[in-house]
């Protein structure tokens, strides 16, 4: 995440919070309907929504009710659903 913040927290987080993964995992949704509220948080002016293969990778169950996995997603498991989302001002 460095500098940039994830999707929730994004440039607009309190002074002092630090900006770093959540879990050593990335967070998935479960349908476009999920991401789409995601990508309306309003914490980054334009937001991408990636499609990912999930064929042997292993889901696991994470806070909160979502799905996460641990291992790395290769390039050729992504596919670009949509790009350059405007949040919400």
């Amino acid at each position: 995440m460095g500098d940039v913040g994830g999707i929730a927290l994004g440039p607009g987080a309190p002074p002092g919070w630090v900006h770093r993964p959540e879990a050593d995992a990335v967070f998935l949704c479960g349908s476009l309907e999920e991401a789409e509220a995601f990508a309306q948080f309003g914490q980054h002016p334009l937001v991408d929504i990636w499609q990912v293969d999930v064929r042997g990778l292993e889901l696991e169950d994470a806070p909160d009710g979502w799905l996460w996995v641990r291992q790395p997603i290769e390039r050729s498991g992504l596919s670009l659903l949509r790009s350059d989302i405007e949040s919400p001002p």
